[in-house]
Formats: C-alpha cells, sequence, structure tokens
C-alpha cells in the first residue's frame, strides 16, 4: 500500500463551513482579482517590452562581463563602477549516487518529512459532490 493511499484512508471526515461559507465567498473573490492583477501585469511586462529591454541589457552585460575577464572590479575614469566578484562554491550531497552505491548507509540517515497540505480552493463547477456525478 502506497503512502498516499494510507494517507487518503486516515483523512479525517471533511468538516461543514456552512456557518463561515462567506469566508470562502471571500477566498474565491480575493483569488479572482489576485489572477485579474496578475494577468494585467503580464500584459503590461508584455507592451512594455520588459522582456525585449531584459534580453538586450543580459547582451549588454554579457559583452562587458567578456571585456571584465578574471577581474574582480570594473572601472572608468578610475573610479569602480561595476563589481563582478564569484561567490563561495557550494557542494551538495548527491543522494542518488550516494542511494545507488550504499543504500543501507543512505537509509541510516535518510529523515521523514512532515507531509504537506496544500489549500486548494475548489472552484464552484469543481466542488465535490456538487457536480454532475
Amino acid at each position: 500500500m502506497t503512502s498516499s493511499k494510507k494517507a487518503d484512508e486516515a483523512a479525517p471526515a471533511p468538516v461543514d463551513l456552512d456557518d463561515i461559507a462567506g469566508w470562502v465567498d471571500a477566498d474565491r473573490k480575493l483569488t479572482r482579482q489576485i489572477e485579474q492583477a496578475e494577468a494585467k501585469v503580464e500584459a503590461l511586462r508584455l507592451q512594455l517590452g520588459i522582456d525585449d529591454l531584459t534580453k538586450a541589457r543580459d547582451t549588454v552585460r554579457a559583452k562587458v562581463q567578456e571585456r571584465i575577464g578574471d577581474a574582480h572590479e570594473a572601472r572608468i575614469a578610475g573610479r569602480p563602477v561595476i563589481t563582478w566578484k564569484p561567490n563561495k562554491a557550494s557542494t551538495y550531497l548527491d543522494q542518488k549516487s550516494l542511494r545507488a552505491d550504499e543504500p543501507k548507509l543512505w537509509a541510516k540517515y535518510q529523515k521523514a518529512k512532515k507531509a504537506v497540505r496544500p489549500y486548494v480552493l475548489l472552484a464552484v463547477n469543481e466542488q465535490a459532490g456538487g457536480g454532475n456525478e
């Protein structure tokens, strides 16, 4: 039995929210307003050509970076105008390889994460038990 099946079987009974239906309606309304605002932002990005401007800026930066080379600072008229320093190198554990090469060691140090509970607001036509089934 998979863990998702176990979670489904152990799920508590649904809760009636009839007394706070207004909150759920407010959630829906605010979610719609956010989605509309995000659509306006995207339309404005397109209208202003932000993506094209970003590409142009990236092209200019690539040329400047090529000229800077390995230096950590660039100057104009003796004054610093750009710093371009490397970040500290990082390392990570290759869990896939460790699991394949040393499964017992991998299992020994494996830790479970708490399950996530996403809040999903169903559209009116998606509400459980409210559709044409």
